[in-house]
């Protein structure tokens, strides 16, 4: 997986900038002649135009890797009412998130610089698309693939509190769904109907229970398991909600899918590295 992250990672610039011959008198032809005269818009719409099927097909193959299907492969791919218009936002994501990745294993210190740019680039694509009308839809949901699968990128480099966070958010997972379904009480939020008050809490103290038995306490690391973990469980439920999905991918989807088993913790890193 790491080799195909650092090849992931050297591909998309090439495919961005090798030169491809284009058909005399052809649209794209035509908008290269603009860009030569210093439009700087059409330069760049027709850099992504020439290369989105090879983006494409890399940011469907990234999605693949991770997750399958459900809401990660609508994040990377689903069409332009959703995300990017044409593939544009979406290659964009794709190299962005593997951006992340390689940065935090090979250079943790540029993982900020690096999801600034990614959240440049991504801003840009529905400016210079200048689409009015999905334009701000496109720009949150690239940035909320950003966050969400960039998340996992900060995990190696925490070492041994990773695997201490991993461990709190896992059981306070398994004793809210227990404590929930036992216990009853008002529910925790519309987006999940099964999840309540009751679970949540005592998934967040047998979680801060096991940050302490794990000598792992802090209170960044507290607030993550006890706040950061329920939440990122929540995104995920907005984001299969969007999609139309019950379940997160074809992996375990009898548990929802595979991305149910680490929303918890993504949301978990995001808050760790807020907070850290």
């Amino acid at each position: 997986m790491g080799a195909l992250i650092a090849v992931l990672s050297a591909v998309l610039p090439l495919l961005a900038l090798t030169p491809q011959a284009h058909a005399p008198g052809s649209v794209l032809n035509t908008r290269e002649l603009r860009c030569r005269g210093h439009d700087p818009a059409v330069c760049i719409s027709s850099a992504y135009e020439a290369r989105r099927p090879q983006l494409e097909r890399v940011a469907v193959l990234l999605s693949r890797r991770m997750e399958g299907a459900g809401p990660t492969h609508y994040l990377l791919t689903e069409d332009s009412r959703h995300t990017c218009q044409d593939g544009d936002g979406r290659g964009v994501l794709a190299a962005a998130v593997t951006g992340l990745v390689v940065a935090a294993a090979f250079s943790p210190d540029h993982v900020w610089r690096v999801g600034a740019v990614g959240a440049v680039a991504l801003a840009a694509v529905p400016l210079v698309a200048g689409d009015a009308e999905g334009g701000l839809r496109r720009l949150g949901t690239g940035l909320l693939g950003l966050v969400w699968l960039g998340g996992l990128a900060v995990l190696a480099p925490l070492g041994t509190l990773g695997l201490a966070l991993f461990a709190a958010v896992s059981i306070a997972d398994v004793v809210a769904y227990f404590a929930g379904q036992r216990l009853g009480g008002p529910r925790l939020s519309p987006l999940s109907p099964a999840k309540r008050w009751s679970g949540t809490l005592c998934g967040a103290a047998a979680g801060l229970a096991v940050l302490a038995l794990l000598s792992a306490w802090s209170w960044p690391a507290a607030a993550a398991v006890a706040v950061g973990g329920p939440a990122g469980d929540l995104v995920e439920s907005l984001v299969k909600r969007g999609a139309g999905v019950k379940d997160s991918g074809r992996w375990l989807a009898g548990a929802g899918g595979l991305l149910d088993r680490i929303d918890s913790l993504v949301g978990a890193l995001v808050v760790l590295i807020v907070l850290g």
